[in-house]
């Protein structure tokens, strides 16, 4: 469950006041709003990315407010795809795994759990796991949507 208690924080054009929520667990709940209004600041002061300047974060109550971001154990996904284009898909898919030392050693068998894990098409990852992004030349966003899934579900 994530708590918020008048959670306010102002970086000037863009601030949040006095916010207070609950989101039980497993209740799937969506942040909506105009440009500006404030949707991203939620999300990054939740995660820890910016401190709260008032308010606190409850995570399973236990208050989050001042503990690090990497402590928090949340992460968040932004609209826009973040992959390194010179890893292969692969590399990117495992990148998460070895930089929160969950795994030392990223090999196919754990991509292709990681690939089963978030619905993917089992063929589609063999196919195309040992190239770079730039190799692949991709036509569509599906590809590139389809890897940073598997990236980020196993990041956090």
């Amino acid at each position: 469950m994530i708590r918020i208690e008048n959670l306010s924080k102002d970086l000037g054009e863009f601030f949040l006041r006095d916010v207070s929520l609950e989101i039980n667990d497993g209740e799937y709940f969506m942040v909506l709003g105009p440009t500006g209004a404030g949707k991203t600041i939620l999300l990054e002061t939740i995660a820890g990315i910016y401190r709260a300047d008032s308010g606190r974060i409850f995570l399973d109550e236990q208050d989050i407010t001042d503990i690090p971001p990497r402590e928090r154990n949340i992460g968040m996904v932004y609209q826009d795809y973040t992959l390194f284009p010179f890893l292969t898909v692969e590399e990117n898919i495992g990148f998460g795994l070895k930089s929160r030392k969950i795994a030392s050693i990223v090999d196919a068998g754990t991509i292709l759990r990681i690939a089963v894990d978030v619905g993917i098409d089992i063929p589609f990852v063999v196919a195309i796991t040992k190239q770079s992004f730039d190799e692949m030349n991709l036509k569509t966003g599906g590809e590139v949507y389809i890897t940073f899934k598997a990236s980020a579900v196993h990041v956090f």
